[in-house]
């Protein structure tokens, strides 16, 4: 009886912990502001809805600058970047799959690429 009880309590574990999009930082830029620029690599089976939900979840300072950029490829590190705007411009110019952005007013705006 002990024995199917703990197979059962395994399955549950491993069916609820393997959820959600696998998402790995690269690199975070945050200066005076704070506007923060976020760099991630997902899986390639990520989906739209996943990682607008995760994009959602990041750290922001009301009335300041957010960017999150998420890569199905090698995601560029802009945390040595001079300010913000260029850590901004190389995370854009290194071809994301989706960015993020919430404006001073606190909306988050999401934006797809054809960039894989």
């Amino acid at each position: 009886m002990n024995r199917i009880l703990m197979l059962m309590i395994m399955i549950f574990i491993c069916s609820c912990g393997s959820s959600g999009v696998d998402v790995d930082q690269v690199a975070y830029y945050r200066d005076q502001g704070p506007n923060r620029v976020f760099t991630y690599q997902v899986n390639a089976e990520a989906s739209y809805d996943e990682i607008k939900a995760h994009c959602e979840k990041q750290m922001h300072t009301k009335g300041q600058l957010t960017q999150v950029f998420y890569y199905k490829r090698a995601a560029p590190d802009v945390t040595l970047a001079v300010d913000y705007v260029s850590a901004a411009n190389d995370a854009y110019d290194a071809k994301p799959y989706i960015r993020c952005l919430c404006n001073s007013a606190d909306e988050w705006s999401i934006e797809k690429y054809k960039y894989e």
